[in-house]
């Protein structure tokens, strides 16, 4: 049977038991030497958030400690140019968090005295930051329950909450019902240390394909486990994927926010692919080596969006941002210069959804 997600509010019973069992976990296996864990100051908490962003932890640490050498404060950071910002971010990767924490200093610094706002809402204001950053920022610097739920935080308090007895509670939506229990749970223990027990739990523990089920210290306390869930999700077999003919080309489309940027030569990047075998990772190493090389731009490229036939040729399509360097060779393009494209490529941006 699938895992069911929380209703409701917990029990305060449940809430407290299963606290008690994940915090003397954490006393015992807490991740206490990451160097922001026991950090306090709200910009620096916001640092290691955003790096930690579609980033392992273990490569944030250097990166972190770093950062804090040259930008010690959020006063240091808005005063840096941006080279300079992009340059200790530099091997990081998505290089728009970067741009991004660095115009959260700037606003803070010119409009709100060079301090983060204590406040969801005030967090929220600031472009930039998200539900889960505003809440860990919350939690960590200031010890207020205000819940982060991630995904971590989302997979364990549904398969540990899963469909038990609640309490009156009006229905909210999956992300507001798991941040309900975690609410609950916050009154049994600090809030940052509540849920930086989760977030460990679920990366030791609790994982989304393999978890320890067998000797994990809460599975008496967890429904899905009890319930056999877990068992049943990591067992359902995947579909049998369609099969697409490899691909003799890829298409690389760069876009930034919500325009598209085109050559000043015309046209999108463009790499052949008959001795790769039509790789995907020998595509995205290729449309790499060519912004690289011809452009002056480092650029992030995802896998193949799509496979799609243009000119009897398998082409493999690739949503394409900019990483690091000046764009130089690269123009927005207008809707009417994307509509003057040749046939092929405004197929292929109609198949990203980009026409």
């Amino acid at each position: 049977m699938p895992v069911q997600h929380p209703k409701s509010r917990p029990t305060p019973e449940a809430a407290k038991a299963k606290t008690a069992a994940l915090m003397r976990w954490f006393e015992e296996h807490g991740r206490r030497h990451l160097p922001w864990r026991n950090e306090r100051d709200p910009y620096r908490v916001l640092v290691s958030e955003i790096m930690l962003q579609q980033t392992q932890v273990e490569r944030v640490i250097p990166f972190y400690n770093n950062w804090l050498r040259l930008f010690p404060s959020i006063k240091a950071l808005a005063r840096a140019d941006e080279h300079q910002v992009l340059s200790a971010w530099k091997g990081l990767g998505y290089y728009r968090r970067a741009r991004s924490l660095h115009q959260i200093a700037q606003t803070v610094v010119r409009e709100l005295g060079g301090k983060l706002p204590q406040t969801r809402d005030g967090l929220l204001a600031l472009k930039g930051i998200g539900d889960y950053t505003a809440g860990a920022v919350l939690a960590f610097a200031h010890n207020l329950p205000e819940p982060a739920v991630d995904t971590n935080v989302r997979r364990v308090i549904s398969r540990l909450f899963g469909g038990m007895p609640v309490i009156p509670a009006k229905a909210g939506t999956q992300k507001q019902d798991v941040a309900a229990c975690v609410s609950a749970m916050m009154r049994h223990a600090q809030p940052r240390e509540l849920q930086s027990a989760l977030m460990d739990f679920g990366s030791a523990v609790c994982t989304a394909r393999t978890p320890a089920c067998g000797t994990c210290p809460l599975n008496q306390l967890c429904h899905a486990y009890k319930s056999g869930g877990v068992g049943v999700i990591n067992a359902v077999k995947k579909p049998k994927a369609k099969r697409v003919p490899r691909p003799m080309l890829a298409l690389g489309v760069l876009r930034e926010g919500k325009a598209v940027y085109l050559r000043r030569t015309g046209g999108l990047l463009s790499v052949k692919l008959e001795k790769s075998g039509g790789r995907d990772d020998v595509a995205r190493q290729a449309l790499k080596r060519l912004a690289l090389e011809k452009h002056g731009v480092e650029i992030a490229v995802r896998p193949a969006a799509t496979v799609i036939e243009l000119d009897g040729k398998a082409v493999s399509l690739h949503r394409c941002s900019l990483l690091y360097g000046k764009v130089g060779d690269f123009q927005p393009a207008s809707a009417a210069r994307l509509k003057q494209l040749e046939p092929s490529e405004q197929s292929a941006l109609a198949a990203l959804g980009y026409l």
